[in-house]
């Protein structure tokens, strides 16, 4: 008995590692044709009243994405490399950021709005601080 399952047992994993090693090799192929990406997902915090109303332009390295409303986030793939992020409201902060292969990056901007001012803050945070802020922004990636 023993010698039948050795018969039948045999082929069978030597055709499963055959199957496992071309689809990790199509995989790595696939890898190193694809340009390395990083994940970006841009949110707003620290509305006040004045501010939910606002919805803000957001741009990375020049081209619009979106515009944020209150409470909204927007999540995107980018080529690796160096961009600037950037709103639509003269005046307000812009953000230098390196998007590193295989990351994920936040961005949050803060609206503030002073007596007849106001100003935003474009700044990028960790994994952490977005997630206390904005739960939910796990689902965005």
């Amino acid at each position: 008995m023993s010698v039948i399952r050795t018969l039948i047992v045999a082929p069978v994993v030597t055709a499963m590692l055959a199957l496992f090693s071309l689809t990790t090799n199509a995989a790595d192929q696939a890898e190193m044709a694809a340009p390395a990406e990083a994940s970006l997902v841009v949110y707003r915090a620290g509305e006040s009243i004045r501010t939910q109303r606002l919805r803000i332009a957001v741009r990375v390295g020049g081209e619009q994405l979106g515009r944020l409303q209150s409470e909204e986030a927007i999540s995107t793939s980018q080529p690796a490399g160096t961009y600037l992020i950037s709103t639509g409201i003269p005046g307000a902060e812009t953000l230098e950021i390196d998007l590193k292969p295989g990351m994920v990056h936040y961005v949050r901007i803060d609206p503030r709005e002073r007596t007849q001012s106001l100003s935003v803050s474009v700044a990028e945070v960790e994994e952490q601080v977005a997630q206390v802020e904005r739960p939910e922004l796990n689902s965005a990636i």
